[in-house]
Formats: structure tokens, sequence, C-alpha cells
């Protein structure tokens, strides 16, 4: 393999976090994963924020029925019904890919290492257009 020659005399991006406050964002990937300690599923969602330099800011839901709280949250603000998030659904997570949301953000000193993070507040999907979900009878997760 032939070496990787990189330039690193310029002091590059900040991982800074931006201030609290709302920022057009587009849903760039929802990822099912498995948390590291708990073993139990959650999604990851990665944002775009084309507004900020094309910045990523990640959130995890939980998918534990105990919780579903935050999920059925996040998917209202995507435009689910009320109807949709009864009972059982079935997401398919290319249904949001793309879509243009605000994000609400707050920035909160972390308690491992005192340094200060966003995390997502609020999702709201912005103007009109993907229609989203369908009720199912058995659910993916």
């Amino acid at each position: 393999m032939s070496p990787i020659r990189m330039d690193l005399s310029q002091d590059g991006g900040s991982f800074e976090p931006l201030e609290a406050g709302q920022y057009t964002a587009t849903i760039f990937e929802v990822v099912e994963r498995i948390g590291n300690t708990s073993g139990k599923p959650y999604l990851n969602v990665t944002y775009k924020l084309p507004g900020q330099g094309n910045r990523r800011v990640w959130q995890a839901l939980t998918l534990q029925p105990e919780h579903s709280g935050f999920i059925k949250e996040w998917l209202k603000g995507l435009g689910y019904t009320a109807e949709q998030l009864s009972g059982t659904l079935e997401f398919e997570p290319e249904e949001v890919l793309g879509m243009e949301v605000l994000l609400t953000l707050d920035k909160t000193k972390r308690v491992d290492n005192n340094e200060y993070q966003n995390n997502v507040v609020k999702v709201q999907k912005t103007g009109a257009g993907v229609s989203v979900g369908k009720k199912a009878t058995s659910a993916r997760w």
C-alpha cells in the first residue's frame, strides 16, 4: 500500500458545538444500532446542516417500548399522524432521508469530560411534501 500524504500545516475546522438555537438541516442517515453497554437497539440519526458548512449533528433514539415517547415525538415532528403512531408502525428509514427539518439544539456540558456538546431537543419537518409512514400489523423493531 502506498503512503498517504497529508498537509497538516494548517489549523483545520472546529468541532466546537454550535450555539443553542434553531438550525435548518437535512436527514442524512438513519441507522439501527445496538447499544454497547445496554445491548438494546436504537436509531442513530445523522443530520447535515448546510448553513453551517455541512456540519453534522447526531441523535440517538431508543427503540425500547417503555421509552417509546421519544421516538413518537421524533416521528410526529417528521409528519407522522396520531393514527400512524398508535399501535404498531413499520418504519422505512429511506422515507425520511433527504427530508429538510428544523432542528432545535441545546448546548450542555458533558458530565464525563466537562466539555460542551449539542443535543437535539426538537425536530420539525419543514414545508410540504413527503408523505411518510404506514400502519402495519407487525413491528420491524
